[in-house]
C-alpha cells in the first residue's frame, strides 16, 4: 500500500532482441499503472542468466551490486516514476539467449 493509500501496481516486462553477431540486448521495462503513487529512490533486484558486467553494459540504469548472477540496479539520480509512467533498461550481452523463442 502507497503512502497515499492507494495500492500500487508495478509490472516488470522483459525483452531479448538478438543480434546477428549473436549478442543481443536485454530490455526491462517496469511501469507504474497506479493513478496516485509516485517511486523515487527505489532499486530492482533479479538475477539473469548472464552476469552484467560493469554499468557500460547498462543503458538507463546504475549497477549498485553485483553477486555472480544476481543485480541490484537502480534509475538514474533524480528520477522519480511518476503514475503511468515506466522506466526502461536495456543491457548488450555478449551472449545469446537460448530460452526465448523468436517471434
Amino acid at each position: 500500500m502507497a503512502e497515499n493509500g492507494e495500492r500500487a501496481f508495478l509490472r516488470l516486462d522483459s525483452d531479448w532482441t538478438p543480434m546477428a553477431d549473436g549478442r543481443g540486448v536485454l530490455t526491462l521495462k517496469l511501469s507504474n499503472s497506479s493513478a496516485l503513487s509516485f517511486f523515487a529512490d527505489f532499486r530492482l533486484a533479479f538475477t539473469s542468466l548472464f552476469p552484467l558486467l560493469s554499468d557500460g553494459q547498462l543503458r538507463g540504469a546504475r549497477l549498485v551490486e553485483r553477486i555472480s548472477n544476481y543485480h541490484v540496479i537502480a534509475p538514474p539520480k533524480g528520477f522519480v516514476l511518476a503514475p503511468s509512467g515506466s522506466w526502461s533498461v536495456s543491457a548488450e550481452l555478449r551472449h545469446s539467449l537460448q530460452h526465448y523463442l523468436p517471434r
